[in-house]
């Protein structure tokens, strides 16, 4: 399932109960699930307010964010792209 204004919000909620049931807890701490909330929700924003390809746009968004951000995005990216 590919990040789309339709599925979005059911996207990430399944992204975060896979990390809530699968994830490491050493690598997903809760500092760095509130990080990929606000990265989310902030990507979220920006998708539904777009024309523009939903993969497209979360990866020009992060092309000159902080590390932590990108990674967060890639990683959600990849957790969208694999979820097909």
């Amino acid at each position: 399932m590919k990040p789309s204004k339709l599925n979005l919000p059911k996207l990430i909620e399944s992204y975060f109960q896979d990390i809530e049931d699968w994830g490491d807890e050493e690598v997903y701490t809760s500092e760095y699930l509130l990080v990929c909330e606000s990265v989310l929700e902030d990507c979220k924003k920006l998708i539904l307010e777009s024309k523009q390809s939903s993969l497209s746009l979360l990866r020009e968004h992060v092309k000159d964010a902080p590390a932590i951000q990108k990674e967060v995005v890639e990683d959600f990216i990849l957790y969208a792209t694999c979820s097909d």
